[in-house]
């Protein structure tokens, strides 16, 4: 997975950056799929809206989207950049015009409430939005929040840094057309690079780029909390990143690294977005059944087994939680770490840190860049030599009075990586 740089306000991410039902239902039909049209509209200035009423149960707050053209329109859905707010916030709703409020996109908790966990949503997934509610033009937006219903404080908080409205089309929308030439299906990866290669057409105006995006198993740094899926992100101005790769130029040739891609036990799928001058995406064909099948190596990825609810730090706090059993020590080679943790306000006189068995691999004192100050560039190394035989564990600590560091769902992952004897 390529990884770039995201600013937002007032967070930083640590270690990297790294059932029961859902209180909406999320169409089967929802994110963009192999042989969809589609245009984004965004409300992503960089700052988002968030709605925090200390001392009160609910708030609301409004805004708009200009949406250009619903001709041929077949459904409609919503997604955005969410941030993890205060613990147990409920009733994180949105209302679009007239019509009925419905509850926003929240990561997939199978086992617990979802206001109970900390999470960021970086645009996956999205729900479905009433097509007979939108209208061409400006479309006004009511935001709201209730109460907190568990860890409270009395300061339900929660909002987004930006907020896409995605409007899917019908074939006679004029769209670019395309496919990925190579690889083909059945085709079998043994070694660390697999070259992409995509055929591109316009039809009235110029390609602006190619994204290839990926269906593995992997991290889920998209916060959904789904390990298999169609793997991208989408940042605070609403653009898409974190997808396997892009190109702005022809020809369309794209080398995805996979030296950190665990080992699949179901096979790969490939499509690439095509996006021309106009904003109208078209997602290829996908090409299926690729198997990853290394000899020399292995990747494997060991998952938190016990994230618990409000899993946060501060004033001397420590917590802890687990990673699933780890086996055949002598055969790993190097480690990485992956999580969603975001850290408080440090101001230059507090300090948080994260660590492995007793073994502190990563402190903050300071935010990294006081204009860059959400952290997402690169896995956390860890020391092989600090594993354990079986169940590792994680934890965090921090000494700040003012805002916490967090730990977001699904909780902390090792990818180790094992040379094959």
């Amino acid at each position: 997975m390529k990884m770039t740089i995201v600013k937002i306000r007032k967070s930083v991410i640590l270690c990297l950056i790294a059932s029961i039902p859902l209180f909406f239902s999320l169409s089967l039909l929802a994110d963009p799929k192999p042989g969809d049209i589609f245009r984004e509209y965004h409300f992503a200035d960089g700052h988002g809206i968030h709605l925090c009423p200390q001392n009160a149960v609910r708030d609301s707050g409004m805004f708009t989207i200009f949406v250009g053209d619903l001709k041929g329109a077949i459904r409609a859905e919503l997604t955005g950049l969410f941030h993890t707010g205060h613990i147990g916030t409920s009733e994180r709703r949105i209302r679009i015009n007239d019509g009925k409020s419905f509850d926003l996109p929240a990561s997939d908790i199978p086992n617990g409430n979802k206001e109970c966990y900390f999470t960021y949503i970086f645009g996956r997934p999205s729900v479905e939005v009433p097509l007979k509610d939108l209208k061409e033009g400006e479309n006004n937006m009511t935001f709201f929040v209730g109460p907190q219903v568990c860890h409270g404080f009395n300061w339900p908080c929660y909002g987004f840094h930006s907020l896409i409205l995605r409007i899917y089309y019908d074939n006679s929308k004029p769209h670019p057309t395309g496919l990925i030439e190579y690889p083909r299906n059945g085709h079998v990866i043994v070694n660390d690079e697999l070259m992409i290669k995509t055929s591109v057409r316009s039809v009235e105006t110029a390609i602006s780029s190619v994204d290839i995006v990926g269906n593995y198993y992997d991290y889920p740094f998209e916060g959904s909390g789904k390990y298999s899926d169609w793997h991208y992100l989408i940042d605070e101005y609403g653009r898409w990143f974190g997808f396997i790769n892009r190109n702005v130029n022809s020809p369309y040739h794209e080398t995805w690294n996979l030296k950190w891609l665990p080992d699949q036990e179901r096979p790969i799928q490939l499509m690439a977005r095509i996006t021309d001058a106009s904003g109208i995406s078209y997602m290829t064909p996908a090409v299926e059944n690729i198997i990853l099948k290394r000899e020399s190596y292995s990747v494997r990825m060991y998952k938190t087994t016990d994230i618990p609810e409000n899993f946060k730090v501060r004033v001397n706090e420590t917590m802890k939680s687990h990673f699933e059993p780890i086996a055949d020590l002598p055969q790993i080679s190097e480690v990485r770490m992956a999580s969603i943790i975001p850290i408080g306000h440090m101001e230059n006189k507090y300090f948080t840190f994260c660590g492995i068995n007793d073994i502190k691999i990563k402190q903050y004192e300071a935010l990294p860049d006081l204009h860059s100050d959400f952290f997402y560039d690169a896995y956390l190394t860890v020391d092989p030599g600090i594993l354990r035989k079986g169940v590792n564990e994680f934890f965090m600590h921090s000494n700040t009075d003012g805002h916490m560091t967090e730990a977001c769902w699904p909780g902390p992952a090792l990818l180790v990586r094992y040379i094959n004897k």
